[in-house]
């Protein structure tokens, strides 16, 4: 055992060099677990908004197309989506392109969200459950 020491002595003061430097330097950085004041429920807090957001995106996204006029039928007349066609037919000389803003939102008003659109819908929505959470658990003392 002795021998070992001896050939592996300079990797020895070389851990414990480095153990030392990680400690002083833990012990300044502000995201170290050493000065970590986030408690368990608002890990839990934040996960519960992340979801949520993400729920509520994806239910919320058709609606409000819907809602615009989008529908499965068509465009509703004289609503924002009959505008917003009217205004993408007279860019473009009398039709709507492929392609375009209003050919997708007439694509997710006719047959709902694919399922890669729900996963980008849902992405965003649990993004900014996460970011409401954060900014909700970084107000202290607000009436």
């Amino acid at each position: 055992m002795r021998s070992v020491n001896k050939d592996f002595g300079h990797l020895s003061i070389l851990h414990r060099g480095l153990v030392q430097y990680v400690r002083k330097t833990v012990r300044f950085f502000p995201f170290s677990l050493e000065n970590n004041k986030t408690t368990k429920m608002e890990y839990i807090g934040t996960a519960v908004a992340t979801a949520v957001g993400a729920g509520v995106a994806v239910v919320a996204v058709p609606a409000v197309i819907g809602a615009a006029g989008f529908t499965a039928a068509g465009v509703a007349a004289g609503s924002y989506a009959a505008s917003m066609m009217s205004a993408a037919a007279v860019a473009n000389g009398g039709g709507v392109a492929a392609g375009s803003l209003v050919a997708a939102l007439q694509s997710v008003g006719a047959a709902g969200l694919s399922g890669a659109a729900s996963a980008v819908v849902a992405s965003v929505g649990g993004a900014a459950g996460a970011a409401v959470s954060s900014l909700v658990s970084n107000c202290t003392g607000a009436v």
